[in-house]
Formats: structure tokens, sequence, C-alpha cells
């Protein structure tokens, strides 16, 4: 870590916060870039990506399926008195 009254520090302080998020990423990036072409390491570059990633069919039958697991939840719940006594009477015909 670098230590808070170190001069270096302060003045990489005031010119970073002069400018933008985004300049700073950029700023950033392009340090990566020029040491990664110095070096046999790979830069990954996640970024922002598309912000139209989101596929819509998937997400649509996901919820589908959220849907459907709710609903029998909430239908075997009212009706488990009925699933308990065709399981009583099964275990009464078990046992002839």
């Amino acid at each position: 870590m670098i230590d808070p009254n170190n001069p270096i520090r302060r003045e990489m302080e005031c010119i970073y916060s002069a400018i933008s998020p985004f300049e700073l990423k950029d700023k950033l990036l392009s340090f990566a870039t020029e040491r990664t072409e110095k070096s046999t390491l790979t830069l990954l570059n996640a970024g922002r990506g598309n912000s139209n990633w989101i596929s819509t069919s998937p997400c649509q039958y996901f919820f589908t399926l959220g849907q459907f697991e709710v609903e029998e939840s909430i239908r075997t719940h009212y009706e488990e008195p009925v699933l308990r006594d065709c399981q009583s009477s099964r275990a009464a015909t078990s046992a002839f």
C-alpha cells in the first residue's frame, strides 16, 4: 500500500479525480494492453459487454417453469389431505 502522505500518490489522486470513471477505465486498459504486449500474459477485457445480451426466450421458459413450480406447490399443498387418504387406503390394502 502506498503511504497516504506520499507526494506521488497525492499527485495521482489529483490527476485521476479530475477525469471520469470511463476515462480512468480507458487509461487502466491502455496500461494493461501495453504491459501484455511486452509479456507472454494475455489480457482478458471483460468490459461491460453488450447491453442487449439477455436472450428473452430462455428467460421466458425459466419464468414459465417457475410459475409451474409455484402452482404445483400450491395445488399439492391444498390437496394433501386427499393424498393422505390415498396413502392410508394403500397401506390398508397392502396389509391384506
